[in-house]
């Protein structure tokens, strides 16, 4: 199957629940965060799943609800997406410490060192100097990204990015999750940055061409200049201000900084990262792509 289920043995279990309680989880509705609660319930272990509108409500713009959700929790799996920057993490995180909580699993991003992305590095500094335990999580552009961030390209035929030639080694966000909730729930995680990565690195035109062989989708995919990209977005209605931003997401890819793979994910899981073709098939299985005519 594609997706493998690796739940614990009952004692596991019992010692999973009695020694962490809960465990937090920020973003619990966005891509990794839900499969971080899917996992963890694998696993036997309790989530504390929050948002705006959870039973215990959650939100980075109002620091009063934060002490209730962080209440009796043993770790957090912190996505700071919506957070009002640093200072609200170096709070947030504090607060946790002063709650009790164990460790912190932060979800980051494997660019947190290139230039253009200091925001994502200051967020670490912080859960760092936080005074509790952490993990980062680096990973590498998510498979997901081609049925949600770029669905409407795909499907239309034409995906154009300012990317060039450059590749990267996409993940599943199922393997994502899978290794969080380990650094979550087992000893042995702290102090240490997983850059989790896909089994090989393909250019954009080399995942779109996998999705045409693979699907009943055509889709080609066109480079483009940061500027080309920039005016492209701006002719969709976007802000000018927000195509830059989002231009500058795609640097290292085309640089060739984001090439290389880890062996993270299968000395973690104690199996290999499910591969680009797998995660196809498998939308093609959850009816999100068509299938290919026979």
């Amino acid at each position: 199957m594609w997706l493998r289920e690796e739940t614990a043995p009952p004692a596991r279990l019992a010692q999973v629940n009695k020694v962490l309680g809960p465990v937090l989880v920020t973003g619990a509705t966005g891509t990794t965060g839900r499969r971080v609660v899917d996992w963890l319930a694998r696993v036997g272990a309790e989530a504390r799943a929050v948002s705006r509108s959870s039973e215990t409500p959650f939100d980075w713009t109002k620091p009063d609800t934060w002490q209730a959700a962080l209440s009796g929790v043993r770790s957090v799996y912190l996505v700071p997406d919506g957070s009002p920057g640093p200072e609200a993490i170096t709070r947030f995180c504090g607060l946790a410490a002063s709650e009790g909580v164990a460790s912190i699993v932060l979800a980051s991003t494997r660019e947190a060192e290139y230039p253009g992305y200091e925001r994502y590095l200051a967020v670490e500094r912080a859960v760092k100097g936080g005074g509790t335990a952490w993990t980062m999580m680096r990973p590498s552009w998510f498979d997901q990204n081609f049925h949600t961030h770029f669905d409407d390209p795909v499907r239309s035929g034409l995906l154009a990015l300012p990317t060039a030639e450059g590749r990267d080694p996409f993940i599943d966000a199922e393997d994502i999750a899978a290794v969080a909730v380990k650094a979550l729930t087992e000893p042995g995680h702290e102090g240490k940055a997983y850059h989790v990565t896909g089994p090989e690195a393909l250019s954009f035109g080399d995942a779109v061409a996998r999705i045409s062989e693979l699907t009943g989708l055509t889709v080609r995919y066109e480079p483009l200049t940061e500027e080309e990209y920039i005016d492209r977005m701006m002719g969709f209605g976007m802000p000018e201000d927000d195509a830059r931003h989002y231009a500058v997401d795609y640097r290292p890819v085309a640089a060739g900084n984001n090439d290389s793979t880890t062996d993270d994910v299968r000395r973690i899981l104690g199996r290999p990262p499910r591969s680009f073709d797998d995660f196809v098939r498998s939308a093609v299985v959850a009816r999100i792509w068509p299938p290919r005519s026979a």
